[in-house]
């Protein structure tokens, strides 16, 4: 019996190389993956890797007319997959990918795969 996870990832850089590194180290016995990357990936790379690639257009920012579209297309994917888990990588991902499922009943795992901002480091003067 295979699991079927759907991954949804917005963010390309350390997001993309942690999904390649994933997705290259599954047992495809076990696991049938799906990815929905956004324009910022080179999808070509994950293909030999999952049963099913889909390359979509996500805003980085917000967006409501994008990210009406966004979940629009996720949730058609999501539909004609019917994953067992969805797995959303990156915030972006994560907002656009619980909108799209609500109803659906599907679990859905979120991982922000960091800070979305750079931390300021504040001088504190020092104890003697």
């Amino acid at each position: 019996m295979t699991i079927r996870i759907l991954h949804i990832a917005e963010a390309a850089g350390g997001v993309e190389r942690y999904l390649y590194a994933l997705l290259r180290n599954n047992d495809l016995n076990k696991v049938e993956n799906y990815v929905i990357a956004s324009q910022h990936y080179e999808v070509e790379k994950f293909q030999k890797y999952v049963s099913g690639i889909y390359q979509i257009q996500m805003a980085h920012a917000a967006s409501i007319k994008e990210d009406r579209n966004s979940i629009k297309q996720i949730k058609k994917i999501v539909k004609q997959i019917k994953p067992d888990i969805v797995y959303a990588h990156s915030t972006k991902a994560g907002a656009l990918c619980r909108i799209a499922l609500i109803g659906m009943h599907i679990p859905v795992i979120y991982n922000p795969h960091g800070w979305a901002f750079n931390i300021i480091h504040l001088n504190f003067p020092h104890q003697k």
